[in-house]
């Protein structure tokens, strides 16, 4: 018996997390592809968890057991309804529909849609497949079974279902199944489920029936459940309950946390969201385990310790491999997680009547913990505070080494000591950064302020980073016997650190007489608007931790531009300033920099498009351009031309069109071309359009991550659909992780259009190096310009695509695996 109930478990809990980034990918084309969305899922997903919860919760408290077999067999079949329909009125005919009709069409917090399509794709099932974990091991407790005095070890099979679904996706699931296949094994597997479940109904009957039939023999009458026999733990204290509450807070806003991180700067695929969440699964299987003593005693002991080197990583020391700053924050992530399943574990009832309870409880706590990351801080947060706050709440759980048992009251000194750390740890800044003969000591600026050369700058930035951050953050250890203590305390240093580093900003701002730096906030991430020091200087947009585009500060010309010579900065620019790409007058303001300066590939498909229109100047110039940027494309428009900006965050538009900080559109504007936007997914609006673009430029990048679902066949089939039939379609493939030729290589093949493919360097002052691969129907389309311009070594600039690179697949909305083309930087496990 306790193999079917572990068995059911395990098949329940391998759909359940088997779902979760099969419907993600499935919303990819509808969606977006940015971490806000995949977090948003995760809310709602722990959402329908709380329910389910709930509901086993609610059934099993009064209700009589055939009753309960009844409701819950009902409930079963009526997913399975709801499947079947959705099979028959879907497009695709797929068990889980995603209607198009219920995407967000460029909300500002598109929180809610988000909700609603996943709501009406898989909320049924996944509700019922979420109240298996509580009902399941209740309904096992009234079997008689000796087992069933701890049923907690049927938690493990769950939970090794769940890690192996979310391993085996990427890896066996993506590859090999398109995403309606996908949803059909995954609705078999339902099915099975149910008849599953129909036995564990079943078998408890019958234990039910054998233990009332020993009963009426027996001298002692006996109970048909051992509930009884555990009664004597005692009923939760509200006090017990809230830690259950936050200690399940805390790994689920962690998770969020970590999964933004890693997505933002890598890519928005189901391989990279699944492994926080691997990894929130595996301390769940750990702490639920039967564990020795030690091993809780050492976690606890460990905990704080990788907390705190967090802190140091997040405020001065940061590492400059990026693999190595995402294994320390997994690892963190892991041990902190860890730390507070295990004390879940501890702290878990031992009276089985309160089960259901405990799952509620950590339920509510885990959606608490998303709603906390997806909803609530992009809308109240500036910076990414959720992260550091999340670990000092984290602190303030940790068990006691001392006593763990005895609750933990506050005291006097638990106030004193951390208000004492915060005013000496901004006191130390302000003296350090305010005392004139302190900063003008020859040791103090060799060592503290970096204006040392060489190998004694990188040891001042050692020793600075050391004695203004390390010293704070090693004082916290100090408390750590005491979680009260230890968490206010990193609490005093963190606002310390943050009011110090606002303060100098604003103390570099009035030294400097640059404008401060402009940070804000949306549901798609964190931006930013600085100037750049140093000669020239730049107003950049910085999205996450990549550069989205930038422009010179000031609107004077280059110097000797308004001359009938040009100042050229380097042989490139020469060379390509004899092709005509350069013109005589530019103002420095409006010259575009990074991926679309005007000697790199987006200066040729201008250039093109220009010599198209002095041959027909009737012809239809109109651009578009998925992603804004800093709107540099809009330099190159002309009085009367038609440009078209196609972007997913409103705030990102509030930065550029007004002119406050880039104004690349506006100039456009005064020059008397027509910019225009269109708000929301760019597939999703672009579908809603009757036009046709001249060229189309696809870069719509959030830092290096890529919206899988604008590579696809499908929507390259969109992007010709709103093209002329001469029209040219330019897709910006520069990533540091996935190899991108190879996949655009194959899309061409299969919709039987051109390609080629310009790799550029960073030869000009403000310019990013850059590959774009220029796609039309016929060759002849590209014009001479793009085909016969050379290289000084006479190699073509524009050159086919490399024939030897990898094979892959083409790729679609339903089968477009990422595993095929990492690069061998993240592709660990070998070639």
């Amino acid at each position: 018996m306790p193999l079917l109930f572990a068995v059911t478990m395990f098949l329940s809990a391998t759909l359940l997390f088997l779902v979760q980034p099969m419907v993600a990918k499935m919303t990819l084309p509808l969606l977006g592809g940015t971490p806000a969305v995949w977090n948003t899922c995760m809310v709602f997903f722990q959402a329908l968890l709380l329910l389910g919860y709930l509901y086993a919760h609610k059934l099993t408290k009064d209700r009589p057991f055939k009753s309960q077999v009844g409701l819950h067999y009902t409930v079963l079949v009526l997913a399975i309804g709801a499947m079947l329909l959705g099979a028959i009125i879907s497009d695709k005919h797929s068990p889980i529909p995603i209607i198009k009709s219920l995407a967000p069409k460029g909300d500002e917090i598109p929180f809610f849609n988000v909700i609603v399509v996943l709501s009406t794709a898989v909320a049924l099932p996944f509700l019922v497949l979420s109240t298996s974990a509580p009902l399941l091991q209740k309904w096992f407790t009234e079997t008689g079974h000796p087992s069933a005095r701890d049923p907690y070890f049927l938690y493990g099979a769950s939970n090794f279902g769940s890690l192996l679904a979310l391993v085996g996706y990427p890896f066996v699931v993506e590859p090999y199944l398109t995403v309606v296949q996908q949803a059909y094994v995954w609705a078999i597997g339902y099915v099975c489920l149910v008849g599953l479940i129909f036995c564990c109904g079943w078998a408890v009957k019958s234990a039910k029936v054998t233990l009332e039939e020993k009963a009426k023999y027996a001298s002692k009458p006996k109970v048909s459940s051992l509930a009884s026999e555990a009664s004597d733990g005692q009923s939760p204290t509200w006090l017990i309950r809230l830690r259950w509450l936050g200690l399940s807070f805390v790994p689920s806003s962690l998770m969020c946390g970590v999964t933004t991180f890693i997505t933002t700067d890598i890519a928005s695929l189901p391989l990279l969201w699944v492994i926080p969440l691997a990894l929130y699964l595996i301390t769940f299987i750990i702490a639920f385990n039967r564990l020795p003593t030690w091993f809780y005693t050492l976690i606890t002991l460990f905990a704080p310790v990788m907390i705190l080197l967090m802190f140091f990583i997040l405020f001065a020391q940061k590492p400059e491999s990026f693999l190595g700053t995402i294994a320390i924050h997994l690892a963190v992530f892991f041990i902190t997680s860890l730390c507070c399943h295990c004390e879940l574990a501890r702290l878990r009832p031992k009276n089985t009547r309160y089960l259901t309870n405990f799952y509620l409880t950590m339920s509510v706590g885990g959606v608490l913990g998303g709603l906390f990351n997806a909803l609530f801080a992009p809308l109240v947060f500036t910076y990414v505070s959720e992260y550091p706050l999340t670990m000092i709440i984290a602190c303030l759980l940790l068990p006691k080494l001392v006593r763990p048992d005895e609750p933990d009251k506050l005291e006097l000194q638990d106030l004193v000591f951390p208000i004492a750390l915060f005013g000496a740890t901004l006191m130390a800044f302000e003296y350090f950064y305010d005392n004139t003969l302190l900063r003008r000591s020859w040791f103090v600026k060799q060592w503290l302020f970096e204006t040392a050369d060489g190998n004694v700058k990188d040891y001042s930035r050692m020793a600075r980073s050391i004695l203004f951050y390390g010293f704070p953050i090693m004082a916290c250890y100090l408390f750590v016997e005491r979680p009260i203590r230890f968490g206010l305390a990193l609490m005093g240093v963190w606002l310390a650190f943050s009011l110090f580093e606002t303060r100098k900003d604003a103390r570099l701002v009035k030294e400097s007489g640059l404008p401060p730096t402009v940070l804000t906030r949306s549901f798609f991430g964190t931006l930013k608007v600085e100037v750049s020091t140093g000669e020239p200087e730049y107003i950049r947009l910085v999205h996450g931790t990549t550069l989205h585009g930038k422009q010179f500060r000031d609107d004077n010309l280059w110097l000797g531009w308004a001359a009938p010579t040009v100042l050229i900065a380097s042989p490139w620019e020469a060379a390509v300033h004899m092709a005509g790409l350069l013109p005589e007058l530019d103002p420095r303001e409006l010259r575009p920099l990074t991926y679309y300066h005007r000697t790199g590939p987006v200066g040729f498909i201008m250039k093109a498009l220009r010599e198209r229109q002095k041959a027909d100047p009737n012809t239809n110039t109109d651009m578009a351009c998925i992603g804004l940027g800093t709107g540099s494309l809009s330099a190159y428009s002309q009085p009367g031309q038609n440009i078209t900006f196609f972007e997913i965050d409103p705030i990102v538009r509030r930065l550029v069109e007004p002119g406050q900080y880039f104004n690349y559109v506006l100039k456009a504007k005064e020059r008397g071309a027509n910019v225009e936007f269109q708000m929301g997914d760019a597939r999703l609006t672009l579908e809603r359009l009757e036009r046709k673009f001249a060229v189309m430029f696809v870069d719509a990048f959030s830092s290096d991550s890529i919206p899988v679902h604008l590579l696809t066949k499908q929507a390259l089939e969109i992007y010709f659909d709103h093209l002329r039939e001469d029209g040219l379609l330019a897709v910006h493939i520069s990533n540091r992780y996935l190899d991108l030729e190879p996949v655009v290589k194959k899309l061409a093949e299969a919709l039987g259009v051109e390609c080629r493919i310009m790799h550029d360097g960073e030869d000009a002052p403000g310019k990013t190096g850059s590959s774009w691969i220029l796609l039309t129907r016929k060759l002849e389309y590209m014009g001479p310009v793009i085909l016969d311009t050379q290289r000084p070594n006479g190699e073509h600039i524009w050159e086919p695509l490399d024939m030897n690179k990898r094979n892959v697949s083409v790729w679609t909305d339903d089968y477009s695996p990422v595993i095929p083309i990492l690069k061998m930087s993240l592709k660990l496990w070998g070639k």
